[in-house]
C-alpha cells in the first residue's frame, strides 16, 4: 500500500481485519464493547459477512496466510503497534480523529465519522496546524504556524493531564504563572 491515499473501513470490517492479523483480543474487546453480537453463533456469521464486504473491495487476497492484501495488512499492523497516539474529538461534529506515529517522518491519520474509519498517511514534517485546523474547523488563518511557539511535554505529563480534573485544568489556563503555549495547549 503507498503512503498515499485513503483506505476506508466501515467498524465491523476493522473489526473483522484484526483477527486475520494476529488481534483477535482487540477484536473480541471492540466487538463486545459495541455489543454488535451476543453469542459465538452471532460472532460467526458476522465474521462472514464482513469477510465478504472485504472481498468485495479487493482487501482479500486467498494466497495470502493473513487472506488480506499487503497494504491493508501492513495498516492494520501500523495502528496496533504505534506507540504514541494522540486524539482529537470535535464534539459538535461527532468525529474523532488520532494520530498514529509511524516514524519521524510519517504519521498514520485515522478519522471516524460515525461507523466509517478512514486512514491515510501525514507527513509529519509538514506539522499538523492545518490538519487539525481542518479537522475542528477552525479558521487556520488567524495564526501562522511561526506565531505558535513550539511546546514540548514529556508522555508522563501528558498522561497527567490527560487524566487531570477539570478544574484543575481551567485554574492552569488561568494562572498567569504558566506559559502562554501551555494555557493554549490546555
Amino acid at each position: 500500500m503507498s503512503t498515499n491515499g485513503t483506505v476506508a473501513l466501515s467498524m465491523n470490517e476493522l473489526i473483522s481485519a484484526l483477527p486475520l492479523c494476529g488481534y483477535s483480543e482487540i477484536a473480541s474487546q471492540i466487538l463486545n464493547d459495541a455489543t454488535l453480537v451476543e453469542n459465538e453463533e452471532e460472532e460467526q456469521r458476522f465474521i462472514r459477512e464482513v469477510e465478504q464486504l472485504l472481498h468485495q473491495k479487493g482487501y482479500l487476497d486467498v494466497t495470502r496466510e493473513s487472506l488480506l492484501v499487503p497494504g491493508l495488512e501492513n495498516l492494520i499492523h501500523l495502528l496496533v503497534q504505534s506507540r504514541e497516539k494522540v486524539r482529537c474529538v470535535n464534539m459538535k461534529k461527532r468525529h474523532v480523529l488520532l494520530l498514529h506515529r509511524v516514524h519521524d517522518s510519517k504519521t498514520l491519520v485515522q478519522h471516524v465519522k460515525g461507523n466509517e474509519h478512514s486512514f491515510s498517511f501525514h507527513d509529519s514534517q509538514k506539522g499538523f496546524f492545518n490538519l487539525l485546523g481542518r479537522f475542528f474547523a477552525s479558521n487556520t488563518r488567524r495564526k501562522k504556524p511561526e506565531d505558535i511557539l513550539p511546546m514540548e511535554i514529556n508522555s508522563k505529563l501528558f498522561d497527567e493531564l490527560h487524566t487531570s480534573q477539570p478544574e484543575v485544568l481551567l485554574e492552569a489556563i488561568q494562572d498567569e504563572k504558566v506559559p502562554s503555549t501551555m494555557r493554549l495547549f490546555l
